[in-house]
């Protein structure tokens, strides 16, 4: 009986520490998804540990943390061309909790408003 105790002690160990996501500081990526090519989209980030944001590929971002909340923060991405919009959140550790992100706004290239209930971010560590 006390072996199978320690071989499930052991599993259970094995489990806990094979997470492979490196410890400390980096960029979480992620990308917009959208039913339709974007232009641009207001999102907003609440969260500890959030250091900024990176444009990757075409995609431009403008980011700003408000000032009546700590650790919250409102980012634009513009797509000149509608191509997806990736980009990269640099965050102070990468096992920490993802942040709670809302899309607030959102258009096509042409302007024409989206509605961005149907908006979705993903994060890809």
């Amino acid at each position: 009986m006390t072996r199978r105790l320690v071989l499930a002690a052991a599993a259970a160990l094995c489990v806990a520490g094979c997470d492979s996501t490196p410890d400390g500081p980096g960029t979480v990526d992620a990308v917009v998804e959208a039913p339709q090519p974007l232009g641009a989209v207001v999102l907003e980030f609440e969260g500890g540990g959030v250091e900024g944001f990176d444009g990757q590929g075409n995609t431009l971002v403008y980011s700003a943390a408000l000032v009546s909340t700590v650790g919250k923060y409102r980012v634009v991405l513009v797509s000149p061309d509608g191509s997806p919009m990736r980009f990269g959140i640099r965050v102070t550790n990468l096992r920490d909790a993802k942040p709670a992100i809302t899309a607030v706004a959102a258009a096509t290239p042409a302007n024409a408003t989206v509605p961005p209930g149907g908006l979705q971010v993903r994060l890809e560590r």
